[in-house]
């Protein structure tokens, strides 16, 4: 199944962090496209259905891990790369087990980005407030690619 749904994501303390505006998300279903407790929380919900879900770090993001940063310099990136890294961006990579990992950009500091296991929303209580605005069956390349469609390329089928 393919949801497709509106979204204001708070803190605890009722900071806005994330606001999908009139612009919804599809996700796919089982495919870990979204955070768990959140998917968790979208199972068996229906189109026009709204509610609110608060997440524990462990449902959301991940507990914070206590770590050291990791320095890597830019010639590891690449030199244009390196100048598009904003800080919060996932950094793809394979572990020498080759098991896929993702890093985050914590910070650059001269030729040097510094990287860390943290999603830049790890060990925070976040609260979804959702609107359901459509459910439908995933089209099979859709389940192929594990992602659904953009949103652009399905708008006029909303």
């Amino acid at each position: 199944m393919v949801g497709i749904f509106l979204y204001k994501l708070t803190n605890s303390a009722g900071e806005l962090l994330d606001d999908s505006g009139h612009e919804p998300m599809a996700y796919l279903h089982g495919y870990e496209n979204i955070v768990p407790g959140l998917e968790n929380a979208m199972e068996g919900r229906e189109a026009g259905e709204s509610f609110r879900v608060a997440l524990t770090p462990r449902d959301g993001y991940g507990e914070y891990i206590d770590s050291e940063p990791m320095p890597v310099h830019q010639k590891e990136f690449g030199l244009e790369y390196f100048r598009e890294l904003q800080e919060g961006q996932p950094i793809p990579l394979q572990n020498p087990d080759g098991d896929r990992v993702v890093l985050y950009v914590l910070r650059k500091e001269d030729s040097y980005a510094y990287l860390t296991r943290n999603h830049p929303l790890a060990g925070q209580t976040l609260i979804f407030d959702i609107e359901i605005v459509r459910v439908r069956d995933a089209l099979p390349e859709e389940i192929t690619r594990g992602y659904p469609h953009r949103i652009d390329e399905i708008q006029g089928n909303l």
